[in-house]
Parts: C-alpha cells; structure tokens; sequence
C-alpha cells in the first residue's frame, strides 16, 4: 500500500498549482482516449508476460488516480471513496463469501452475481457491453 499511496502523492504534485502544465490541463474528457489505449496495451500484455503486463497495469492504474484526483479536486470523490465502493461491492456480490448463501459451484455464484447486478441502482438502465 505504501507504493500505492506514494502514486496518488506523485499525481497530487502534478496536478497541484507549481505542477506539470500538461498534467493540469487534463479532465475527465481529455483523458478518455489514453484510458481507452492503456486498456487496449494492457490486453496485448496479457499475451506477452508479466513484465509487460506489470507495466501496462501500472499505466490503467495511473489513469483511474488521474480521474480520482481531478474528481477530489472538483469535490465530488477521493480516491478512498473509489476503493470504498469497489470493496463494498464485491462484498455485496459475494454473499457465498462474505453471508451465508450456499452455492454448488461457479454457475450459482454467476447467477448470484448477476442477480445482485440487477438489482444495483447504479445498474438500472445500462447494459453491460
């Protein structure tokens, strides 16, 4: 975790108002296209090795800290929040883990999962790609 939070330091610094221009000149809308490309490298590097993945993780990883660092100084969420939400959710998805449901195996927990899906308000009136 130390390493993680030293990244979320580096990008404060960028952004901050002696930082890099370019970096404090994005938005959420300017970085969408260097979001779409890391996912793109990151799945080649899953074809090529954990070097090459390690990178290309690390380049999504910068982006989502990017996005969360714009959106804390925009007021509206911290990087925590992000980490908060993903965890609750996986809780929430999870109840054969973190509950008592019982499941016979893989296909039960897909079902589970895609029935608690549904259910998630964030989720009503999307649909998955």
């Amino acid at each position: 975790m130390k390493e993680f939070y030293k990244l979320v330091d580096i990008m404060k610094k960028l952004r901050a108002p002696n930082g890099c221009p370019w970096d404090r000149e994005q938005t959420i809308e300017s970085l969408k296209p260097y979001l779409l490309e890391e996912t793109y490298e990151t799945l080649e590097a899953m074809d090529l090795g954990s070097e090459e993945l390690k990178g290309e993780l690390g380049d999504l990883l910068l982006n989502i800290i990017f996005q969360a660092q714009i959106k804390e100084e925009e007021g509206e969420f911290t990087i925590d929040d992000v980490a908060k939400k993903v965890s609750e959710k996986l809780i929430r998805r999870h109840p054969h883990i973190f509950s008592n449901v019982e499941v016979k195996g893989t296909k039960d927990v897909i079902r589970n999962w895609d029935e608690i899906k549904r259910k998630e308000k964030e989720h009503k009136g999307r649909k998955s790609i």
